[in-house]
């Protein structure tokens, strides 16, 4: 297919408008590294287009040392099907355009099918550190409370023990949570886990860490704290919330939490199976209380253990 001048304007406006919203520059180079055609984003580096006689080469971007690498991998990308991997190099911008002295970009240059020249991508550095800190942002971070997530919290936990941190879990649910949402349907499911996130935080230890693993369920990690004071804040904590959700009670529902606790020390899993199994007894019993994962885990083995031993007894006696 042949390109016309046509189609490589409808391609170029088309091309704009999808960098405008990426942030990026995307631009069109002829076979000698000539900046033929580039979206306005090029105008904050103090190049137009529009206005030059003769266009500028891609390295007229940079100087120096980087202009010959610019130059050198512009014939790699030309030579190559797939391109040449990613080029970064310092930009000299107007001092008009109020940007500093130097700002560094990445560029990404593929041959045009027609081979008459590139097509690249030029973003800048600081603008891509910003996105992949969003991006780690969204990958790490629950939604609807802004904490961090389950998978941030496996790897706090993770690198805790690796550095041989102590410290104790505390595995909080809501309770009744489903005949909440139940009645009172999802979004306002969404609210008292909202509402949960906000006091959690509020009386949260300083130095602690708070997530949101699913559902109605929230870990707190208490680094350097032992099972005994976390046990005690805990149920204070649980107690305090009880009592202000009395005050508060939205038709007729009063919200309460029980909790979990157990030593992190194993395996990340077997310390949040622990806080799980303590959560769980709690809620059993009626909710709105605290329960020692690690000595219901101790008791249920003892239990396991005991019939075995008896067993041997009577058939030693016998």
């Amino acid at each position: 297919m042949r390109c016309t001048q046509e189609t490589i304007s409808d391609e170029t406006h088309l091309l704009g408008m999808i960098s405008e919203m990426a942030g990026d520059i995307i631009l069109r180079t002829n076979r000698d590294g000539f900046i033929i055609s580039a979206t306005s984003g090029l105008d904050a580096l103090g190049v137009d287009l529009s206005e030059m006689l003769i266009n500028p080469h891609l390295a007229d971007l940079t100087k120096g040392s980087h202009a010959l690498a610019v130059r050198d991998y512009h014939s790699l990308a030309l030579a190559s099907k797939a391109g040449a991997g990613m080029i970064s190099f310092p930009t000299i911008a107007e001092p008009t355009v109020g940007l500093d002295a130097e700002s560094w970009y990445s560029l990404k240059l593929r041959p045009t099918p027609d081979r008459a020249g590139t097509l690249g991508v030029m973003r800048s550095l600081k603008q891509e550190r910003a996105l992949e800190q969003k991006l780690v942002s969204t990958v790490l971070t629950d939604q609807v409370t802004g904490l961090p997530n389950c998978t941030a919290l496996h790897m706090l936990l993770s690198d805790a023990l690796i550095c041989g941190l102590d410290g104790s879990l505390v595995m909080i649910e809501v309770d009744h949570f489903r005949a909440i949402t139940l009645r009172f349907g999802q979004s306002m499911g969404e609210e008292v886990i909202a509402a949960v996130a906000q006091f959690l935080t509020h009386v949260n230890r300083s130095g602690a860490t708070i997530a949101r693993m699913e559902g109605e369920r929230f870990v707190i990690f208490l680094p350097a704290i032992d099972l005994m004071h976390a046990l005690a804040w805990t149920q204070d904590m649980i107690t305090t919330f009880a009592a202000i959700s009395n005050e508060l009670a939205f038709e007729h529902t009063k919200l309460t939490l029980s909790a979990g606790v157990a030593r992190l020390a194993g395996t990340v899993d077997s310390a949040l199976s622990r806080g799980e199994l303590g959560v769980s007894v709690a809620k059993a019993s009626g909710g709105s209380r605290t329960e020692c994962g690690d000595w219901l885990h101790g008791r249920e083995n003892a239990e396991k253990i005991a019939p075995a031993v008896q067993f041997g007894g009577c058939a030693l006696t016998g």
